[in-house]
């Protein structure tokens, strides 16, 4: 899968945001800035444990 392909997979197929939404929503909270950044980010985890001897998901 290209990055590309990822990057339109994780941020528009798995949500209900699609491109033209995030220009609008980012354009309203930028109006009058004179500067900015923004950050967008991707986190998956996941972990096991132990209670009483047995693996807990």
């Amino acid at each position: 899968m290209s990055d590309l392909a990822r990057t339109t997979e994780l941020f528009w197929s798995r949500t209900s945001m699609d491109p033209e939404r995030v220009r609008r929503i980012v354009g309203d909270a930028l109006a009058g800035a004179d500067d900015g950044e923004l950050f967008l980010e991707y986190r998956a985890s996941e972990s096991l444990s132990f209670d009483d001897g047995r693996i807990k998901a």
